[in-house]
């Protein structure tokens, strides 16, 4: 570490001291790839220690204090300048806390987005609002898939709520092991999931150019979205849980949320509107996904567009619909 322009050598070398105090207690308490980050941050630490030569000598009395009597010795209050530097270490600390890369090692749910969907999504909003928006996710997961989208594309100025349950995911009938395994995995990640996406939206915020209001909220959708107003959201897009049930109720809240006047509703996972298909998301209302004659597709969401919506624009399985003076129709 080199020493700033006329600074006493031995400053340089209490706060080397300090630094080592310091990581050596981040490093025993975190993740590998949370260690390795520790470095990024020795210039903040460092100029926070060099800034008042008093807060210096307080934190090594104190260190030093601590390193005499050990655990025995009785506790002195923590310098500010320490606790300034333990916070500044939590706060990178919570930024890894996700899993961190392990949570890379299972991208299929981190990011259940479909390639093939992208460009439809990331026209929706731009193609049909150019001004600030009051937006709705019911479903953000870790929030790098669509909630990134939304965040790119709002008009700026524009505030995007996001609801998810962060919890139990699956029916006992998928859990008991009719599911795909991935869907039951689903069920152990909820909070990893879930401080994923605090990371996501705490990274929109700290860009320069960000100006995009962000609320998270976790929770079921049938039980937060009652509390909103009438006509309060331009845009609301649905993809929380696929069963049957949620879903209807998710769209019914949707529509009584969405602004009359003009509005967009939109949601994932919509494979199919075949009449016969729909006959057979009628008997099955506790499965998420199912294959029928050849065709793979979530039952509960076919059959819940079907019959709150006359007819839904499609690309590859994501859908959307638009209210114009309280009529919902296609574009």
């Amino acid at each position: 570490m080199s020493s700033a322009p006329g600074a006493p050598p031995d400053r340089e070398a209490g706060i080397a001291r300090i630094l080592g105090f310091l990581k050596a207690y981040y490093q025993r308490s975190q993740f590998e790839e949370v260690r390795r980050g520790f470095a990024a941050l020795e210039g903040d630490l460092t100029e926070l220690l060099r800034s008042d030569e008093r807060a210096l000598a307080q934190a090594l009395e104190w260190v030093d204090d601590l390193s005499r009597s050990g655990s025995k010795g009785e506790a002195k209050a923590m310098p500010h300048v320490l606790s300034m530097s333990f916070a500044m270490l939590a706060n990178k600390a919570s930024a890894g806390t996700d899993a961190g890369d392990l949570g890379k090692l299972v991208p299929s749910h981190r990011n259940q987005l479909q390639e093939n969907r992208i460009p439809a999504m990331r026209a929706i909003i731009p193609e049909n609002f150019s001004k600030p928006i009051t937006a709705l996710e019911i479903g953000t997961w870790f929030g790098s898939g669509s909630t990134r989208i939304w965040m790119e594309t709002l008009p700026p100025g524009s505030s995007l709520f996001m609801v998810d349950a962060w919890g139990r995911y699956i029916t006992n009938v998928d859990r008991d092991g009719n599911a795909n395994p991935s869907y039951r995995l689903m069920d152990k990640l909820p909070q990893a999931a879930m401080t994923a996406a605090v990371r996501e939206m705490f990274q929109a915020e700290e860009k320069p150019d960000n100006d995009i209001e962000l609320v998270l909220m976790r929770g079921r959708a049938s039980r937060i979205l009652p509390f909103f107003r009438e006509g309060l959201f331009d845009f609301i897009y649905i993809d929380g849980s696929h069963y049957y049930a949620e879903v209807k109720r998710d769209i019914e809240l949707a529509k009584s949320l969405s602004k009359a006047a003009f509005s967009v509703i939109c949601g994932d996972d919509l494979e199919t509107l075949e009449p016969r298909l729909i006959e057979v998301a009628k008997v099955i209302q506790d499965r998420d996904f199912i294959t029928y004659d050849g065709v793979g597709f979530h039952p509960g969401v076919a059959l819940a567009v079907s019959e709150e919506f006359e007819r839904v624009n499609t690309s590859n399985g994501f859908w959307w619909t638009i209210c114009r003076n309280g009529v919902w129709g296609i574009s």
